[in-house]
């Protein structure tokens, strides 16, 4: 037992790292994204690292994350110019949305069960994810009438439309990454796994970088055949790199969405939201059913295999018994003869 505490401490150092680091690295292209396309944010995805940890991590490891990524946060916001008041009002609402997401998720989802269900899945999307960023959208819409006179709905659908997605993306992403070893059937060689995602990111890219055909359904069957090779993880990570190329490049003004000649940018944005979280929920459903029926048939093999050992056991004990009572059959009786004469 003494020498699981070391390695213990090691694995809950490199997961917080990983995920402030996450939670940094998304905060720094969101505030890229938004001055590159008229303070239009097209994806938020921190607080999903956010809520991982809180999920993930026990303790003073728990709290370390948290608030390095608050401090984090505020820090770079000042940096980027957003002012005191954006500053310092916009980690607390994140850090009590992911908190309601991380609570929901343990609570109601079965998020720290070993493996992750399609119905988990699923609930952890519908039941944690949804109500957590709707309500944190309430209140960051809230704190923007109140401290730069936004209308709540405008600020409501901003909040509300990329932290959803950004969450949706990530966090069932990250849960599922980290129990890979929990989904060995869907275990592949490296050179298939990049080959894979290589395909993908490529695919998406020749995709939303042309704005002259509506291209954007050929991101399912990829996405589907990711699926069915790599599992939910191989999912997961693919759904993230087809939602951070997207929207990145729909930000820029590229896509199939510039078609939309009615539509400005805004709602070009909003578009390939709709598009990237099609994607992400076919791709995590059958990927999850995949996996459901994979985790089935080796549970059938594995009793198969027990009832044929059961009964090999059995046949071989019945064969033992007949032939120890075959043996005590041809015994010789002994008599003692006693001379009483």
């Amino acid at each position: 037992m003494a020498r699981l505490g070391p390695s213990k401490r090691w694995r809950d150092a490199a997961l917080t790292a990983a995920l402030v680091g996450g939670y940094a690295a998304s905060v720094l292209f969101s505030f890229l994204m938004s001055r590159l396309g008229g303070q239009t944010a097209s994806i938020w995805t921190a607080t999903g690292f956010l809520a991982a940890a809180l999920i993930l991590l026990d303790g003073r490891w728990r709290i370390g994350a948290a608030a390095a990524c608050v401090l984090f946060q505020t820090l770079a916001s000042l940096a980027v110019g957003d002012g005191p008041a954006r500053a310092l009002a916009n980690p607390p609402v994140n850090l009590l949305e992911a908190a309601i997401a991380a609570w929901a998720a343990i609570r109601f989802c079965g998020a720290r069960t070993r493996r992750l269900s399609l119905r988990k899945l699923s609930l952890l999307i519908l039941a944690a994810i949804a109500p957590a960023t709707m309500l944190g959208a309430v209140i960051g819409a809230v704190v923007n009438a109140v401290l730069f006179g936004q209308d709540l709905v405008t600020g409501w659908l901003s909040w509300a439309v990329p932290t959803s997605l950004g969450m949706a993306i990530v966090l069932p992403g990250v849960l599922i990454v980290v129990r890979e070893t929990q989904y060995t059937e869907f275990r592949r060689s490296p050179i298939e796994v990049v080959g894979l995602l290589a395909g993908v990111c490529g695919l998406a890219s020749a995709v939303y970088y042309q704005s002259q055909i509506p291209l954007q359904f050929t991101v399912f069957p990829a996405l589907t055949l990711v699926a069915f090779r790599l599992g939910p993880p191989g999912a997961s990570v693919a759904s993230f790199l087809v939602g951070i190329i997207s929207l990145s490049l729909v930000t820029l003004g590229r896509g199939p969405a510039m078609l939309s000649t009615a539509l400005d940018g805004f709602q070009r944005v909003r578009l390939t939201e709709a598009v990237v979280a099609a994607a992400l929920f076919t791709s995590l459903v059958t990927a999850g059913a995949l996996a459901d029926q994979a985790r089935l048939r080796r549970l059938v093999m594995n009793r198969d295999k027990a009832v044929r050992a059961a009964r090999a056991r059995a046949r071989d004990a019945e064969r033992a018994g007949a032939a120890a009572a075959a043996r005590s059959s041809r015994a010789p009786v002994r008599k003692d003869v006693v001379d009483f004469a």
